[in-house]
């Protein structure tokens, strides 16, 4: 989470140009300004530097974490990420194998959805798409 708690704000582009010039502003504004106007202007800019500094390191860590993931479908709605590669034998074309998987949500939370772990494991037939795009 954010400061006290709120929830972090992933500005876009254009957002994060507007909010800058607005320090710019809040800037210039507090050089002319004198007494409580000035601590109150100093409230915002930093309360807006902090806004944009979290907004820097969500999109920074979510660069991170998309590193570690393939785009299966190559738009974004499935993405695969190795956790433990297998070793030795690749199976041939038709060939049944068994895998665990888990889901997750694409999101900060990284909530699991399902998992077979735990349970039966996955068969699928290598090259049937008995199962979805990426298995």
């Amino acid at each position: 989470g954010g400061v006290g708690g709120a929830p972090v704000e992933e500005f876009s582009e254009k957002e994060s140009k507007q909010m800058r010039k607005n320090v710019r502003d809040l800037k210039r504004a507090r050089k002319e300004a004198e007494g409580e106007e000035k601590k109150r202007l100093k409230g915002e800019i930093d309360a807006l530097e902090r806004r944009l500094e979290m907004s820097e390191r969500v999109k920074e860590e979510k660069s991170k974490m998309d590193e570690q993931f393939r785009d299966v479908l190559g738009d974004g709605t499935l993405k695969v990420r190795v956790t433990k590669e297998g070793k030795g034998f690749k199976p041939p074309m038709w060939a049944t194998v068994e895998m665990h998987l888990v889901g997750r949500l694409d999101d900060r939370s990284g909530e699991e959805f399902h998992s077979s772990q735990g349970g039966y494991p996955l068969k699928v037939m290598i090259g049937s798409r008995s199962c979805g795009p990426g298995l």
